[in-house]
Order: structure tokens, then sequence, then C-alpha cells
């Protein structure tokens, strides 16, 4: 099956939002999905990437916090919640999703930003996934 970016985008768009209202409001992974799938089903959307992306995000977010921290001066804490999700989600896709090369991740996300988040935050998500890719990926710069 070949891989068709604009419905990896939409993925990654929804994943984005479902980790962001997981972050303010709580709640069960399966709700979540589920609420996803069920209000977006017309639209063209990797679903498969979209649950691969969410998943790994609920079930390694200490994990992840933890490869971020260091990269923050404040720590993840002080990140901005939108923000903090697209790296949270970037970095799941650097760590699992190795058929995707790491400056795609990287050029996704910052996009994403630039959508999402803050005025200035596409610069902290450049930097803080491109040294992550660096660390994570390195045999991609070999």
């Amino acid at each position: 099956m070949s891989v068709n970016p604009k419905l990896r985008h939409r993925a990654r768009q929804f994943a984005i939002q479902a980790v962001y209202q997981w972050q303010m409001a709580g709640g069960e992974l399966a709700d979540i999905r589920a609420q996803y799938v069920s209000m977006n089903d017309y639209l063209k959307v990797d679903w498969e990437f979209f649950h691969d992306l969410v998943t790994h995000v609920f079930k390694e977010v200490v994990e992840l916090d933890q490869m971020i921290e260091p990269l923050m001066a404040k720590g993840v804490s002080s990140l901005k919640p939108i923000e903090r999700a697209i790296l949270r989600l970037g970095l799941v896709e650097l760590k699992h999703r190795i058929d995707v090369p790491f400056q795609v991740v990287v050029h996704e996300y910052v996009d994403l930003d630039f959508e999402f988040g803050a005025e200035e935050g596409h610069k902290l998500v450049n930097g803080v996934l491109d040294k992550l890719a660096r660390e994570i990926r390195k045999s991609e710069l070999v």
C-alpha cells in the first residue's frame, strides 16, 4: 500500500487536536479516538497512522517528557499545551515511525505548529525535534 502524504497530514492534524484535548480535559484513549473517527469519518484520513501516533503518546507520555525535558530551560511544564502536544507527537514519530524520514517528521510538525501553535512556537518545535532526531535517528545521518 502506498503512502498518501495528504492523508498522513490530516492524521497528524487530528492527532494534535486529540492529544491537546486529552492534555486539557483528560479522558480515555478509546473514547477520544472514537470521537475523532465518528466526527470525521467523511474526511479522508490515514486513521491507522492517527491511532498509532495517539496510542504511543498516551502510553509513553512520561518517557516522552523525560526526553524533551533536558532541552527546555524551564521544563516541559512551561510549554504551551499545543507545543507540548506537537513535540510529543513529533517525538513519537521519530521513535516509532522509522518508515518516515526524520526530515519529513521535523518539517511536518514545524508546519503544523504554524497552523496550530503560538506565533514563535515553530522555532522551538524545529530546534527540539531537530536535536532529538539527531539523537534518535543517528543512522540516517551517516
